[in-house]
């Protein structure tokens, strides 16, 4: 059994959302993930997607993406990005997943899951104090996440009680930290509850290589964009905080969106 990570999917079978008008890196991108993942996922393993998995802007819409995602091998983990207006309640994705049958995919949110290899926590968070387009409204959204990220610490923790052997792993689609790999409110949240490894996603084209990888308040914290990991999962090894899979040492094009 092995945990990977694999988050920006960006998925929009139902709709008319090339994805190669950010550039030539996401061409084909779908298909090039399918093959990757298949390739490389074994059944028994868990696939951590930390957020922007659909273009649609409802549950109905992003159903063709959640078969794609069922499709492939393993039970999958979901995470709400920024670009997920498809998102409802959970309560309400769980009666969608059962209609259609997708019972190898499961929602991280306001929660915690425990899986065979690690217990997964963590909340979408936000836009951080000083980054671009940041206005004070954000603040307003920053805080309510730090009461999402509190609560899933909360709901690991007693996981942890139950598993005491599994390593406790977060997941966050906006980086954790601030610019400069600094110090922010939801690395110091992390930090007190012991998490020494964050995976994240949101950084695309010059952000992602600019700082894919940083080390904050002494919490590991992976980039798993599919554009930076080249569409291909990454494994992820939660009881040492360190990659057993291979980063490309820079994208092969693309831009800062989507």
């Amino acid at each position: 059994m092995a945990l990977w990570a694999l988050s920006d999917l960006h998925l929009g079978h139902d709709l008319d959302k090339p994805m190669d008008v950010f550039g030539p890196a996401w061409a084909g991108h779908v298909e090039r993930m399918a093959a990757n993942w298949d390739e490389a996922v074994a059944a028994e393993d868990t696939v951590i997607i930390g957020g922007d998995i659909s273009w649609a802007m409802k549950p109905e819409e992003a159903i063709a993406d959640l078969a794609w995602i069922h499709a492939r091998p393993g039970r999958k983990v979901l995470l709400k990005g920024n670009h997920d207006y498809w998102w409802p309640s959970t309560a309400r994705l769980r009666r969608l997943l059962a209609t259609q049958g997708f019972d190898s995919i499961d929602f991280l949110f306001n929660s915690a899951l425990a899986c065979p290899e690690a217990i997964l926590c963590g909340s979408r968070g936000w836009l951080q104090p000083g980054d671009d387009g940041e206005t004070a409204a954000d603040a307003a959204i920053r805080s309510k996440e730090c009461g999402r990220l509190r609560l899933s610490l909360e709901q690991a923790a007693k996981l942890r009680a139950a598993h005491p052997g599994l390593p406790l792993v977060a997941v966050m689609h906006f980086p954790p930290f601030r610019a400069n790999a600094e110090s922010s409110c939801f690395t110091e949240i992390l930090a007190a509850a012991g998490i020494r490894l964050c995976l994240y996603g949101h950084l695309h084209g010059l952000a992602g290589r600019r700082a894919p990888h940083a080390d904050v308040d002494g919490i590991r914290c992976l980039l798993t964009a599919s554009d930076y990991l080249g569409f291909r999962p990454l494994r992820i090894d939660p009881g040492c905080a360190t990659l057993t899979g291979t980063i490309p040492a820079s994208l092969s094009g693309g831009s800062d969106a989507p």
